[in-house]
Order: C-alpha cells, then sequence, then structure tokens
C-alpha cells in the first residue's frame, strides 16, 4: 500500500465500509445545477465538477428505478461503451459511478450550443442553411462510422441527439 492512501489496513475499514465511504466521496465532488435534458428513464444535469473547476452534464437514471433493473445494467454497460469511444464526434466520458443510493451516473463533456432539431425548427425554408447542414451531417457520419468501426450501433439516432456547439463542433449523444 502506497504511503498517501487514505486509510491504511489497521484503520479497522472492512473494504465495503471503504467502498461506502469512497462513493459518499464521489457523490460529493458534483455539485447539481438546472435540468438540461430528459428521456424515458433518466435526466441530464448541468454539474459542476469541484475537482476540475468545469461544468459537466450528469447523466442520471430515474431515482425511483431500482439498481438491479434492466434499465441500470442497460444504463451501465452504455457509460462504459461511451468511455472506449475515443472519437472527437463523441462526448468523452469523464466518470461513471454510483450514488449512495445505488443510482447510477455518468458524468461527460458538457456541450453548449443547440441539438440539431432546434437548428433545424430554426429554419425559414428547407435551403436555408444548407451548406451548414450537410457538413453536421458529415461530422454527424464520421461519428457513427467510428462507433460502427468499433461494433457499437447507435440505436436512437435522431436530430434531438446530435448536439452542435457554439464553435460549430458536432457531438452524437447517448
Amino acid at each position: 500500500m502506497a504511503s498517501d492512501d487514505p486509510l491504511p489496513p489497521e484503520s479497522g475499514y472492512e473494504s465495503s465500509q471503504l467502498l461506502a465511504a469512497q462513493t459518499e466521496l464521489l457523490a460529493g465532488r458534483y455539485e447539481p445545477a438546472e435540468e438540461i435534458g430528459a428521456g424515458g428513464m433518466g435526466v441530464v444535469r448541468r454539474a459542476r465538477d469541484t475537482l476540475f473547476d468545469r461544468d459537466v452534464a450528469v447523466k442520471l437514471l430515474e431515482p425511483e428505478v431500482p439498481a438491479d433493473a434492466p434499465a441500470a445494467v442497460r444504463f451501465r454497460v452504455e457509460a462504459a461503451i461511451t468511455g472506449h469511444l475515443p472519437h472527437p464526434g463523441i462526448p468523452p466520458a469523464y466518470e461513471v459511478g454510483t450514488l449512495p443510493n445505488g443510482q447510477p451516473f455518468l458524468a461527460m463533456k458538457l456541450v453548449k450550443g443547440d441539438t440539431l432539431r432546434e437548428l433545424l425548427q430554426q429554419r425559414q425554408s428547407p435551403t436555408d442553411g444548407l451548406g451548414r447542414f450537410i457538413a453536421i451531417f458529415e461530422q454527424v457520419c464520421h461519428a457513427v462510422g467510428y462507433a460502427h468501426a468499433q461494433v457499437v450501433v447507435h440505436c436512437d439516432l435522431k436530430p434531438s441527439k446530435v448536439m452542435v456547439g457554439a464553435h460549430g463542433e458536432v457531438q452524437v449523444m447517448d
């Protein structure tokens, strides 16, 4: 054990107690702010990562979803998959974990901008900004193509799952 380990073996902590203490400590790392999105069984909240002093997006399942429910298992699998897809068009996962109540969470890059759905709705006509939308589509294709090369298929790709950042960066969500 390294000399900077917080709890030496003689401290009397059992491994389950240590895990609980670490989980509680981890949950205090993020200061939640407003909800920025919601889906069928979960929410995405803006949060402040106090360790790195940055804003992040934290995806959570609804609290009423049991930790051993198929949705919770699927959430954890999807979080792990996201962590293995390093691509400029896929938001990086910073951390996956479990809150003290057993609720899984995923902390990831916060993309500031609009969804492709919102941008499409703002057009006056279907040809407005056509070049821009073709460039966005091309970036989506690169991200999805990369995922496919990693044997990952996005099963719910739609304009509301594509974020376009303030500087034109395109991120495929979920």
